[in-house]
C-alpha cells in the first residue's frame, strides 16, 4: 500500500512516470493479488507513453496466473506484442502447479522448453504432467530425453549464516557433524508448537516425480 501511496503523489506532483515506477507497482498488484487495479496499472502504462518490456507483461502473468485465471492469463501470452520469454513461460506453469491444472499446465511447459531445451526441472513436470493427463507414452518419451541428453535435476539446498560461516543444508541431509543435535531441537519447537495448539500442515508431495 505503500507503494501504491507513492505511486499517487507521483502522479499529483506530476512527476514522469517511466519503466522501473510501473515495473513497481505492477510487482506490489501482483503480491497483493489485487487483479483488476493490476491489470489497470498495466493499461494505463501505454496512457503515460511507457512501452510495456518483458519484466511487464511476466508480472501481469503472474498476477493472472497467482489469482487463477489461467486461461486469461494463457491469453495475455498469446496476444503479446513481443515473443514470451522463458521467465513468461515459467511464471504461468507455477500457477498451473498452484491451481492443478493440467492442460495449460502442459502449454506452459513445452513452450518453455522450446525457449530453454535443456531445462531439466521443466522436463520433468513436463513428464508429471502427462502421466497427470494419462499420456503414459509421452511421459515415457520426455524421460528418454532427459536421459539421453544427461538432464538431471539438482536439489535445492537452503543456507543459513552464524558467526560468519555459512552452511548449507537441504531435506534429509544428516550430513553436519552436529545433525542429531539440531533434529533434537527442532523436535522440541514442534512439540512446543503443538502444545499451544498449532497443527502443522504436512503436504505429502515428490517434485520431482509428481505434479500434483
Amino acid at each position: 500500500m505503500e507503494v501504491v501511496e507513492l505511486y499517487g503523489k507521483m502522479k499529483d506532483e506530476k512527476i514522469k512516470l517511466d519503466a522501473i515506477t510501473f515495473l513497481g507497482v505492477l510487482s506490489s498488484w501482483r503480491h497483493a493479488g489485487l487483479v483488476e487495479q493490476g491489470c489497470a496499472c498495466f493499461d494505463s502504462m501505454i496512457i503515460h507513453g511507457v512501452k510495456p518490456a518483458e519484466d511487464h507483461y511476466s508480472c501481469v502473468v503472474d498476477l493472472l496466473g497467482r489469482a487463477g485465471l489461467l486461461q486469461e492469463a494463457l491469453d495475455f501470452i498469446l496476444k503479446m506484442p513481443i515473443r514470451p520469454n522463458a521467465v513468461v513461460w515459467g511464471s504461468l506453469l507455477s500457477s498451473c502447479r498452484l491451481h492443478g491444472n493440467i492442460w495449460i499446465g502442459i502449454k506452459a511447459a513445452e513452450s518453455r522448453l522450446l525457449l530453454e531445451p535443456e531445462c531439466a526441472a521443466t522436463h520433468v513436470q513436463l513428464a508429471s504432467l502427462y502421466a497427470s493427463a494419462k499420456w503414459w507414452d509421452e511421459a515415457a518419451r520426455v524421460r528418454k530425453v532427459m536421459k539421453d541428453r544427461g538432464l538431471k535435476t539438482n536439489p535445492g539446498y537452503s543456507w543459513i549464516e552464524i558467526k560468519n560461516e555459512l552452511y548449507r543444508f537441504r531435506a534429509e541431509d544428516k550430513s553436519n557433524t552436529n545433525a542429531k543435535g539440531i533434529l533434537g531441537v527442532l523436535s522440541c519447537l514442534v512439540d512446543h508448537m503443538k502444545m499451544l495448539g498449532y497443527v502443522p500442515e504436512m503436504p505429502e508431495e515428490d517434485i520431482d516425480d509428481t505434479f500434483f
